[in-house]
């Protein structure tokens, strides 16, 4: 608005024009800093599909009416040398000054019904203006992956008691790495002082991304030096998945590791890269900022993700995993997370030894249960190398195992899945030969 305001006397029509369109560059920069963390916090805030969806209508209405009034500013203030062209008799340039405060206070209006839901939330009650506009600093800071902490952050509705929701977008079933991160929250919050050593998984119905998530704890034992918990995930009055989970209070012992070997620096293809790739093969259009492909966890293959390869490899799979951004220093955060990073690629292994792919027509796979241990404490934001294989599949079931080490070849974690490797080849096609 300055810009405009008072552009340099002796400015030619081009130069003008040049000085114009950085005032208009100022001003989309500025907009865009603040609704990137405003979109990604209507997002936080919304508790169900539906107030996702009226939230981001509500954002989008908003930015739309703040950009008009906008542009109409520009307008006035810069006709405000013809006093001809001033609409209602009035000065071009003190209209054009107030619609542009307009716009302002339109924008921060609507920030403060934004701030006025996040004090509704428990995690920002009564803790001060700060801590809420704290938030929006937080989301600009590290846009990709506070999504995935609001996904975490359970809504407490009773004492042992959760709700979470899902992400929208266009996949038919929740994402199993999702519910078993969620579950190990809500075990978290009825433990105190004591971290997750082990857990066990059973995926045992597909979820529905539309529909909120109840996670119930039982508190099984709590002894003197380990405590058990059990979570179970409901949807329409059906279990989607049941956790048995450990903690174990600080203890010193025995310690041992074998050798790794020498570890070469994080290399590979990018997941996303190779998903594009593949549906991009079949012909569909995709955009750069589809946010489907906008994960929270970096992940680079060695080797591909044997999506559609008739080859026969050996049952092995290395990765490189970190979250996108820096998290905070909660280490049952960084579990969780890391729970969630593990279901992305686990299977694959078990894929590699058959000429069949994982988008072959005719084979299917899912998640069966999925096994945890923590060893030592680690950094989810920071690489970890995933070494994965399959030592056997029988019975439509794959069996992958896996590691995960630090960049410095320390074991921080292990990781076991078996999964349904169901291949029925469509007619007319030929059989998978015996492996």
């Amino acid at each position: 608005v300055v810009m405009l305001w008072s552009p340099p006397a002796a400015l030619g029509e081009t130069a003008l024009a040049v000085w114009v369109g950085l005032a208009l560059l100022l001003f989309y920069t500025a907009y865009t800093a603040f609704m990137v963390p405003y979109g990604a916090l209507g997002a936080e805030l919304s508790q169900d599909y539906h107030d996702r969806t009226r939230l981001f209508a509500y954002r989008q209405a908003v930015g739309a009416a703040g950009m008009i009034l906008a542009a109409v500013a520009f307008y006035l203030l810069l006709e405000a040398e013809n006093p001809a062209t001033a609409p209602f008799g009035l000065e071009s340039r003190a209209l054009g000054s107030a619609v542009a405060v307009a716009s302002l206070l339109l924008v921060c209006g609507s920030a403060a019904v934004l701030v006025a839901r996040l004090e509704e939330r428990a995690e920002y009650r009564d803790r001060g203006p700060a801590r809420i506009f704290g938030a929006f600093a937080d989301v600009w800071r590290n846009p990709h992956a506070r999504p995935l902490l609001a996904y975490l952050d359970l809504e407490t509705l009773e004492v042992d008691l959760f709700r979470g929701r899902s992400p929208s977008g266009r996949r038919d079933r929740i994402f199993g790495g999702q519910v078993l991160a969620q579950a190990m929250v809500a075990a978290n919050r009825t433990v105190e002082g004591r971290a997750a050593h082990s857990l066990h998984g059973y995926f045992l119905r597909p979820g529905d991304p539309h529909t909120p998530i109840l996670f119930e704890v039982n508190r099984i034992r709590d002894g003197r030096s380990f405590t058990t918990r059990t979570v179970v995930a409901v949807q329409k009055g059906e279990a989607i998945f049941n956790l048995s989970i450990s903690y174990q209070a600080e203890e010193q012992g025995l310690e041992h590791q074998i050798d790794p070997g020498p570890l070469d620096a994080p290399n590979g293809e990018q997941y996303e890269h190779a998903i594009r790739r593949e549906i991009e093969r079949h012909g569909a259009a995709i955009d750069q900022d589809d946010r489907r492909f906008d994960l929270p966890i970096e992940i680079l293959t060695e080797g591909g993700l044997h999506f559609d390869d008739a080859g026969v490899h050996p049952p092995v799979l290395r990765c490189w995993m970190r979250a996108k951004g820096k998290l905070p220093d909660d280490p049952a955060l960084h579990r969780c997370v890391l729970g969630y990073a593990s279901d992305f690629t686990i299977g694959v292994a078990t894929v590699r030894p058959h000429p069949v792919g994982l988008v072959t027509p005719g084979f299917r796979t899912a998640s069966l249960d999925h096994a945890m241990w923590f060893h030592r404490p680690f950094r989810a934001d920071e690489w970890l190398l995933f070494e994965q294989e399959s030592p056997i599949s029988a019975g439509a079931r794959g069996f992958g195992r896996g590691a995960f080490y630090t960049s410095e070849g320390i074991l921080v974690a292990s990781c076991v899945q078996e999964s349904l490797i169901r291949y029925r080849p469509p007619t007319g096609a030929t059989q998978e030969p015996a492996a």
